[in-house]
């Protein structure tokens, strides 16, 4: 019914977020395939700087195909990379490394997080480390492929007690994945 109701908005903007919203909905209730069908829709071309990063940000978090997702995440890299807009694009590393994570490739999520820290370290603020819910996800994936003394090591290195708290959250998350 969502979708018919978007197919009759004729201004690109509000119809791109509606689809937006649409596929984050569907990937948030345990269906991937639908939201990339339903971001399939969407005209990348026609991307805002308000729509552009949640498009991305939609399309890494409905990547769960060990397989097929490696491609799809890396084109999303190099997408945001190569746009010159004033999107944000932190949010948009974050999630494609929460994606990698949840794959249980847990060195490009770690790069991605290495590069989110960097960024941050020259222009960011100490009261909102970055990465939060990558840090989770990354203990996470190692806690679930049996390396949670890897996990906890890597913990150690974190510079926020914030990053360290969720940190081991992740490995809670990676326990209660196993049980």
């Amino acid at each position: 019914g969502a979708l018919s109701f978007v197919a009759q908005i004729k201004e690109v903007e509000p119809k791109t977020g509606a689809l937006i919203a649409i596929a984050e909905a569907q990937a948030r209730h345990g269906d991937p395939l639908g939201a990339q069908a339903t971001l399939a829709w969407i005209e990348r071309r026609e991307l805002s700087p308000d729509t552009g990063w949640r498009f991305y940000s939609a399309l890494a978090q409905v990547q769960r195909d060990r397989d097929n997702a490696p491609p799809v995440l890396a084109k999303i890299l190099r997408d945001v990379n190569q746009t010159h807009s004033p999107w944000e694009p932190k949010i948009v590393y974050e999630t494609v490394g929460k994606a990698y994570a949840a794959i249980g490739l847990v060195e490009e999520a770690l790069r991605i997080f290495e590069r989110i820290s960097s960024r941050h370290a020259t222009h960011g603020d100490d009261l909102f480390p970055p990465g939060l819910g990558l840090v989770r996800e990354i203990t996470k994936a190692n806690t679930v492929a049996g390396n949670v003394e890897v996990a906890e090591a890597w913990i150690q290195t974190l510079p926020s007690t914030r990053q360290q708290c969720y940190a081991w959250l992740g490995i809670v998350d990676g326990c209660i994945a196993l049980s």
